[in-house]
């Protein structure tokens, strides 16, 4: 593989840039113009609960701890007498 000069990688990234909008345009379009299929929906939602893990909830607890863990240690909160 040839190495590929400043100009080239300016016209290479020029390209990308034209092009780019571009192929999001006609991807948003695709995915419009596609019907929806019940049946793939079913079975990618089987796959997820076949190989994920369910949330019992959205995360927030779980941040609100984490700032609250991160405060402490910054001394931004007292520490917890343990």
């Amino acid at each position: 593989m040839t190495e590929m000069s400043r100009q080239d990688w300016e016209r290479f990234v020029q390209q990308w840039r034209e092009a780019g909008p571009e192929l999001a345009r006609i991807r948003r379009k695709e995915t419009r113009s596609r019907a929806y299929d019940a049946e793939a929906v079913d079975a990618l939602l089987e796959v997820g609960d076949a190989l994920g893990h369910s949330r019992t909830s959205r995360g927030l607890i779980e941040l609100q701890q984490w700032l609250e863990q991160l405060a402490r240690a910054q001394g931004v909160l007292p520490q917890h007498a343990e």
